[in-house]
């Protein structure tokens, strides 16, 4: 990126933190309460994701091991 639009992108998020500030000061605790909403939300829904995850590795564990040579089952589903 050029200096020139390097320089108007920082100038375009000063401008915008400025506006999120000035939004935040009028709404006051809601904007706390409102960010703090989503940030448990999306620590709730990482923790999903990462259960979901594990499962799905113990699973195919499972599988591995059920289709696995010494088994003696066929290996092709």
């Amino acid at each position: 990126m050029s200096g020139a639009g390097a320089e108007t992108l920082n100038d375009n998020l000063k401008v915008s933190l400025q506006n999120f500030s000035a939004l935040c000061e009028k709404l006051g605790n809601q904007a706390e309460l409102a960010a703090n909403a989503f940030a448990e939300a999306m620590h709730m829904s990482v923790n999903a994701f990462v259960q979901t995850m594990h499962n799905v590795d113990r699973t195919m564990e499972q599988v591995r091991k059920y289709y696995s040579p010494a088994s003696g089952r066929p290996s092709s589903l």
